[in-house]
């Protein structure tokens, strides 16, 4: 997964701005993180499991955050 890579198209996240905010906020709860980032607030389709419009969903980045 690249920074580059989109998690919110509307809102313009992306794996590197996932990143930043756990860094800064790493004892902020994930639901608060993602309210923070705006993340699935405009259209919606990125919290679908099949968005064509995204490269990777948020909870999945989280994941791989958390594994490493």
């Amino acid at each position: 997964m690249q920074k580059d890579h989109i998690v919110c198209r509307c809102n313009m996240v992306s794996v590197g701005d996932v990143e930043m905010y756990i860094e800064a906020f790493p004892e902020m709860p994930i639901d608060q993180l993602k309210a923070a980032m705006k993340i699935g607030t405009r259209c919606g389709c990125c919290q679908l499991d099949d968005c064509p419009t995204i490269d990777v969903k948020f909870e999945r980045v989280v994941a791989n955050l958390i594994n490493t």
